[in-house]
């Protein structure tokens, strides 16, 4: 994403509004993926914060301003397809990195140009949900997934990403031109690896495309639930308080009031033209 400060020739695009205002948006973000993924038997759950909203609030923990959901990785390019022919019926939704050659990524966002979010580091892009392919692998490949993981989110960050443990010999060894490989090394990841990583066992792990390392049971997921969200139903995994606790402990316990703050956006608007947002998101 670009950068950008907020300057006043910029202002005119831009109106402030509330949390509630992003809030709502990306509940009609969710809506339009759960339609789509019901209607085209297309997997998916909430994550994160989001699941947790669900299970302690019924909805949006009341400071949270964003959305994550998990799809198999043998469903995800499918909901991809069908999300970005979507934006041809509703103008106002897009994908940040699909039909992109110059992005590498290992997960997905949907986007809204309605509303604007500023962060500190990144500037301003649009609201978006986090849509995050996971795996399914036999317990025995779970070293082996790990390092192809660590290795795909290295490259996406440039090798900035410092939380990343990276297995220099396997780049050495493996691929011996670090930056002439990596576009091949992502497409192998993406395209040829990711989606047949779909054994569904009871002793299947889940696994994220991206590189967080905790890992969770076919069994605990599966089959999915419907759980509540701001009024309407949509899916979650069978076992949510052991898939929560691995994320937050005693997550019934709420945070301390000087922690209960937005963690993406230090500034919510209105965006009054589409191609600007696009512009400062892509």
């Amino acid at each position: 994403m670009k950068l950008l400060r907020i300057k006043k020739n910029t202002e005119k695009y831009l109106v402030p509004t509330p949390l509630s205002s992003l809030q709502k948006e990306l509940l009609n973000l969710l809506k339009i993926i759960d339609k789509i993924c019901r209607k085209n038997d297309i997997e998916y759950w909430l994550d994160f914060g989001t699941l947790l909203g669900a299970v302690r609030h019924k909805g949006f923990i009341p400071w949270d301003d964003d959305v994550d959901i998990c799809v198999p990785t043998d469903h995800y390019p499918k909901l991809l397809k069908l999300l970005h022919q979507e934006k041809d019926r509703n103008s106002d939704i897009f994908l940040f990195y699909y039909k992109n050659k110059n992005t590498l990524n290992t997960y997905e966002k949907l986007g809204s140009t309605r509303i604007a979010m500023r962060e500190d580091k990144v500037g301003l892009f649009a609201c978006h949900i986090d849509i995050f392919a996971v795996k399914l692998i036999n317990p025995k490949d779970e070293n082996s997934d790990k390092i192809l993981t660590n290795t795909a989110n290295f490259f996406c960050s440039n090798g900035k990403d410092h939380l990343i443990d990276i297995d220099k010999k396997y780049i050495k060894n493996n691929l011996k031109n670090a930056l002439r490989a990596k576009s091949k090394f992502m497409q192998y990841y993406n395209n040829e690896y990711a989606p047949f990583c779909n054994r569904r066992e009871k002793d299947s792990l889940l696994t994220y495309t991206f590189s967080i390392h905790i890992n969770h049971l076919y069994c605990d997921i599966f089959p999915l639930q419907q759980i509540e969200f701001e009024g309407q139903l949509f899916f979650a995994p069978k076992d949510t308080g052991k898939y929560l606790v691995k994320y937050y402990g005693d997550y019934m316990v709420q945070p301390p009031k000087y922690q209960q703050l937005p963690k993406h956006s230090k500034g919510i608007y209105i965006c009054k033209n589409k191609e600007f947002i696009l512009n400062k998101t892509l």
